[in-house]
């Protein structure tokens, strides 16, 4: 029998060239197999260090908060040799403005497409003086405000004139439309409210009163607000008690506590008044 070695030559240059296709490919799956793992590790350690941030991981995205953005990345973009490059995470960032608000504050608004609004719960203001003024005013009350308080502090006008309040909105002052009335123990009769709000009973009011007051308004439903008050002297042993409502066009936005009316306008001489609400 005759033996072609030309036959076994070829045979073993196949057999060679399987071999290395063999090993190509091998080499090639555990290549691709290493990088695959490589990549979802680097895909887990960011999901891992994300989460213990507390962020939230959504869908194919990561969100990724700081003090004053969100960053949105997509987990799954890579580079063709599976890399997650830092370049591709930048070209794939959407920056959204956020406020934290700071502690103690409520929040007002929050929505997809709106920054949140937050705001101080109850907001104390700063004593003011009322000697040598007529009206005081407190303007730009939050629209998310449900109560507010007056309070006067050993108050007394010059001349004798009455003290009153009134509420507004931006179209202005208030002057009708009061419900409700006073009445005190210093003799006259009760009064009914009407262009606005009394804070005393006695109509004869005289320059050496002193008195205290704190008087409260209540959002009972859309613009309409009722109230209640309870003022003394300190120079008498006399209290005033009333209770009413107002129903507003819009928004309550500001307060006027003032002495005297009409032809006879007159000073606050003493005392002090500040305004909460929440």
């Amino acid at each position: 029998m005759s033996c072609n070695c030309s036959d076994f030559g070829n045979i073993n240059n196949t057999l060679s060239t399987i071999q290395t296709n063999f090993n190509d490919l091998s080499g090639n799956i555990l290549y691709n197999y290493n990088q695959l793992t490589r990549v979802l590790s680097q895909q887990s350690n960011i999901i891992n260090t994300i989460s213990n941030s507390n962020s939230n991981i959504l869908s194919n995205y990561l969100i990724i908060p700081n003090s004053s953005n969100v960053f949105i990345k997509n987990l799954f973009i890579t580079d063709t040799n599976m890399n997650i490059n830092n370049d591709i995470f930048l070209s794939n960032v959407i920056t959204l403005n956020t406020n934290n608000g700071t502690t103690g504050q409520a929040l007002l608004s929050t929505g997809n497409s709106s920054i949140p609004t937050w705001d101080s719960v109850i907001y104390k203001g700063i004593p003011i003086s009322m000697s040598g003024i007529g009206t005081i005013q407190f303007t730009n009350i939050p629209s998310w405000v449900h109560q507010i308080s007056i309070i006067i502090n050993g108050a007394s006008t010059a001349t004798g004139g009455d003290p009153f309040i009134q509420v507004g909105t931006s179209s202005g002052y208030v002057t009708s439309g009061y419900l409700g009335s006073i009445r005190g123990n210093d003799g006259p009769a009760g009064q009914i409210y009407s262009n606005d709000v009394r804070l005393w009973n006695n109509t004869a009011w005289a320059s050496t009163n002193i008195f205290y007051l704190i008087i409260t308004f209540y959002l009972i439903n859309t613009n309409t607000w009722s109230f209640e008050l309870l003022s003394s002297r300190s120079d008498a042993a006399y209290v005033s008690n009333g209770a009413g409502s107002i129903t507003l066009g819009s928004t309550l936005d500001k307060i006027r506590v003032y002495t005297g009316s009409g032809a006879s306008p007159d000073l606050f001489d003493s005392g002090s008044i500040n305004i909460n609400y929440n």
